[in-house]
């Protein structure tokens, strides 16, 4: 059998029009005085039907399995690459099935984009019958692997790209190792600035989505706090949140808190939705599990 291959496919998901664009509403662009625009980076995954292939490892065997994304870049049409993941991110694609992992808050130049890559460094995974063993995955092309997109981005804009791997497969080759075999999309849904058939403005919403960050410019007045992700912060709403704390025996569950247990500079968990505004970008939790406090 031949080495396992990962398939890619470029995807653009218009938000309104024939063409992506995004801006101020009722301005000109400027580049001259542009502003940044900023986009909040998902990246999610869908595992393949089981056994689908006679060389398929089964999902059930395995405890888990990490991947690594060293790098997201989008081109420019004159041919600048503009990177949205500063810091590489491991991900465990075992547990990102329906969900969207934020992995960046990003300020992304004013222009038009035609194209981009995505960089995987490396697969490992982990078999419930040899715990603690991580067996590396190969990957084509040294895991860098163009996406063909085309949108434009306008001073001041916001929106949401999702990055994507489908029909996920760790296969066994004929020499006794293994491959990844899937298909990455990459989807932008930007905000256009204008206001829909209401005369109001509508934001843009991903559901499920989590992350993990720090705990910074807590304002208990107004239940919130932000939190960097990657180069950028996202402000996050915590008002009808389930707040969790680590738990008293390592592997237990964590213990249910209070409001009163969140702190600045504490590692926590957040999961919920993000919702992508105009002028803002905030995930109402749903929990927020406090992973470490940082004395």
């Amino acid at each position: 059998m031949s080495a396992g291959k990962l398939v890619f496919r470029g995807v653009l998901m218009m938000s309104m029009g024939a063409f992506l664009a995004v801006g101020l509403t009722g301005c000109p662009s400027d580049t001259r005085a542009s502003v940044p625009g900023k986009v909040a980076v998902l990246f999610s995954g869908n595992l393949a039907t089981p056994l689908a292939k006679a060389h398929e490892i089964s999902n059930d065997s395995l405890a888990a399995a990490y991947m690594t994304i060293a790098s997201i870049e989008l081109k420019l049409e004159d041919g600048t690459l503009v990177s949205v993941l500063p810091t590489p991110v491991e991900v465990d694609i075992l547990l990102i099935e329906g969900v969207g992992e934020l992995l960046a808050a990003a300020d992304i130049p004013v222009g038009i984009y035609v194209g981009g890559a995505v960089v995987i460094s490396s697969v490992e995974v982990e078999f419930l019958d040899y715990p603690g063993v991580l067996v590396p995955v190969s990957l084509l092309a040294d895991g860098e692997f163009p996406v063909d997109v085309q949108f434009e981005v306008l001073s001041g804009a916001q929106g949401i790209l999702k990055v994507a791997l489908d029909n996920i497969m760790i296969l066994k080759l004929d020499d006794s190792s293994l491959a990844l075999e899937a298909e990455l999309h990459i989807e932008t849904d930007i905000d256009d600035g204008k206001q829909n058939i209401n005369d109001d403005d509508s934001d843009l919403v991903a559901g499920n989505v989590e992350t993990d960050g720090v705990i910074d410019s807590l304002k208990p007045e107004e239940n919130s706090f932000e939190m960097e992700i990657g180069d950028g912060e996202v402000k996050v709403d915590y008002a009808e949140a389930l707040i969790l704390l680590p738990p008293v025996v390592q592997g237990a569950e964590p213990v249910e808190g209070s409001l009163a247990d969140l702190a600045e500079n504490a590692c926590a968990h957040v999961t919920g939705v993000l919702t992508v505004g105009s002028d803002d970008m905030v995930l109402i939790a749903d929990t927020v599990q406090i992973v470490a406090y940082n004395w």
